[in-house]
């Protein structure tokens, strides 16, 4: 008998519909999901004359699947394109000794380096470190770019780099697009002999992220496929990459800030989910068991958060609530070895907040649901969605 426990998912980027790539797998780090391939059955209507229906008949096969998993760095990269439909741009990935922080600047100034010149492109988020005031350090979303001043939103917190310390300034981004790249996923059963499931020519649909208090952050992908099979050995080469190496993040010691409006929220959060989809659909016809294609339509993003109500959070968050004042939402995470991420929402409408009045010594909360929606991104440009990354 099998196990889940010797259940290896891994996957692989095609190179083209119908087409896996003679490379290796790259091992995928779940929490269980679901790998099958549903039959579709249709029963004869004929009248048999002997009180019995007509025979099954198999109409359709329609593979899919869903991974849970603890979200890391570096290992769901892949996937994140797959289901952002785009692709991450080119790492900046600056250093000079001359970067200062200025706070009424709201800016990051240089004297001898060029912003203009480092892939640093408006609206992402980068990764800032190296300062000896550790408050400097962290996520700022790109605001204006200089040759000598990089405009920044949340301002640093303070003036500094008078030790003329090495200062980096890193990330690439990726945002909702248009592509449609196919993958292939399999499973091998590694306590039987030589069983592999394969499920080709996939289209990545969903995507969900749940951030609680004190809590690992949890997160899955689901994917629908055209083809499946039984196989007896791995495809593409038929070896298996190792998933990287990470943190597994979770809400206590990785979250860097939660960002309203592009300020850092100094109220306390309890709850942030993410649920987003690419209303994947099949493209069926007649001549075939299998679907012709996986369509994918536009992106849906909603979810839900959870704040304590505070006096300040009365005037940001709940007045705007209120007015039906759209927001923007990011947060950020950075595991113990550097690698982060920030996961941005441009425009959100807040709804459903039921002012609930709790029993007696309980906290009250503000509870909300939100909708994002295209939004101007930092550049002109509107998207729904941004997830910007530094890999250390």
């Amino acid at each position: 008998m099998s196990s889940s426990d010797q259940v290896q998912i891994s996957y692989l980027k095609q190179s083209a519909k119908g087409t896996i790539p003679l490379s290796p797998f790259t091992e995928l780090v779940h929490n269980g999901g679901t790998f099958g391939a549903p039959i579709s059955v249709e029963r004869s209507g004929s009248i048999r004359g002997d009180a019995q229906r007509g025979q099954a008949v198999r109409t359709g096969v329609d593979p899919e699947g869903s991974v849970n998993l603890d979200f890391r760095a570096k290992v769901f990269d892949d996937l994140l394109e797959g289901f952002m439909r785009s692709s991450w741009s080119t790492a900046a990935a600056m250093s000079n000794t001359d970067i200062q922080a200025d706070n009424a600047g709201s800016a990051f100034t240089t004297i001898s380096g060029d912003f203009t010149t480092e892939n640093i492109t408006l609206g992402q988020w980068v990764y800032v470190n190296g300062f000896a005031n550790a408050d400097v350090n962290g996520w700022y979303k790109v605001t204006s770019i200089a040759a000598g001043t990089l405009g920044v939103n949340p301002a640093p917190p303070a003036d500094t780099n008078t030790a003329a310390n090495t200062i980096t300034i890193e990330g690439s981004y990726i945002r909702n697009g248009t592509d449609e790249p196919y993958f292939a996923f399999q499973a091998n059963y590694k306590d039987l002999t030589d069983k592999w499931r394969l499920i080709s020519d996939c289209k990545i649909n969903q995507m969900e992220l749940t951030l609680a208090m004190r809590s690992i952050l949890t997160g899955s992908f689901n994917f629908m496929g055209i083809n499946n099979e039984l196989k007896t050995a791995g495809s593409g080469d038929g070896t298996v990459t190792s998933a990287p190496s990470t943190d597994i993040l979770n809400a206590s010691d990785h979250v860097t800030g939660v960002f309203i409006n592009g300020t850092k929220y100094d109220g306390c959060v309890s709850n942030f989910n993410m649920s987003a989809d690419m209303g994947a659909g099949r493209r069926n016809g007649i001549g075939q068991v299998e679907s012709c294609d996986i369509k994918l339509h536009s992106l849906a993003a909603n979810g839900s958060m959870s704040v304590y109500l505070t006096d300040a959070n009365w005037t940001d968050i709940l007045q705007k609530y209120t007015d039906f004042t759209k927001i923007s939402i990011a947060f950020g995470l950075k595991d113990a070895d550097g690698n982060g991420f920030v996961i941005e929402f441009p425009q959100v409408a807040l709804s459903n907040e039921p002012g609930n009045i709790p029993g007696p010594g309980e906290d009250v909360m503000l509870e909300f649901d939100y909708e994002a929606e295209p939004g101007d991104i930092g550049d002109g440009t509107l998207k729904t969605m941004q997830i910007s990354r530094r890999i250390a």
